[in-house]
């Protein structure tokens, strides 16, 4: 209150008050900052998103059969396997770091590869491909099972390959040891070099058997069988 009696009256503070004052062409400018700031920061998922949503429409169709030929254990004929192929290389174009499309492209050649069985060279090449999408992959998924089973039951498959084959088996049963799938091929990479496999990865392959739930040790069983390895000596120490 002033001397005179009379109330102070102090400056009125709205609540469009701001740092840079609260003409019209500061509130615009203030605005237009803000929208600029939120467009950043949403541009970028919204770019990856519609990206994203082209290489499922590019590759669905790829991806639905191939499922179906892992489910039928089925060969697809040529036409339809250069269709998948190419759908799968257009969806990378827009996700270059997806795994799975990288995985889908190596099991193409793989199932090319047990094709070509007759032709050597071709089985071969084949395989090398399907190992370069498997690699792949793993730069993206280092820890997967599969991934890593799949490079050495590739690796198996071709000639001169055991440093690579070993080293992918040890991985794979390292970070597998509770997958099924993993599992099964890695008896069939073992059991079918039983006679000349070092004993700590016999060992290994003995403690699968031991843990196997029922359905696994069926198939685990099957294939001890298909190798000729005696399931009775394989399961005890030192077999």
């Amino acid at each position: 209150m002033h001397a005179n009696g009379h109330p102070q009256r102090y400056p009125e503070v709205t609540e469009s008050a701001s740092p840079w004052g609260s003409s019209p062409l500061t509130t615009r400018l203030w605005r237009a900052f803000l929208f600029a700031l939120l467009l950043a920061m949403v541009a970028p998922a919204a770019y990856f998103g519609i990206r994203a949503g082209w290489a499922d429409a590019l590759t669905l169709k790829a991806r639905s059969d191939i499922a179906e030929w892992q489910r039928a254990h089925t060969h697809p004929g040529i036409e339809d396997w250069r269709d998948a192929r190419d759908a799968l290389r257009n969806g990378l174009r827009f996700t270059p770091d997806d795994p799975k499309l990288y995985e889908h492209l190596a099991y193409l050649y793989g199932l090319r590869a047990v094709q070509a069985s007759r032709v050597p060279e071709l089985r071969q090449s084949l395989l090398e491909q399907a190992s370069i999408y498997y690699v792949a992959a793993l730069r993206l998924r280092p820890m997967s099972p599969h991934t890593w089973a799949n490079i050495a039951l590739a690796a198996h498959m071709m000639a001169d390959r055991d440093t690579v084959l070993w080293l992918a088996f040890d991985k794979a049963m390292q970070y597998g040891a509770n997958e099924p799938q993993v599992q099964l091929m890695l008896a069939e990479i073992g059991l079918s070099r039983w006679n000349g496999l070092d004993e700590p990865r016999k060992a290994v392959l003995r403690a699968t058997f031991k843990r196997a739930a029922p359905a696994l040790r069926k198939e685990l069983d099957k294939i001890a069988e298909q190798h000729a390895v005696d399931i009775l000596a394989l399961t005890q120490a030192g077999a």
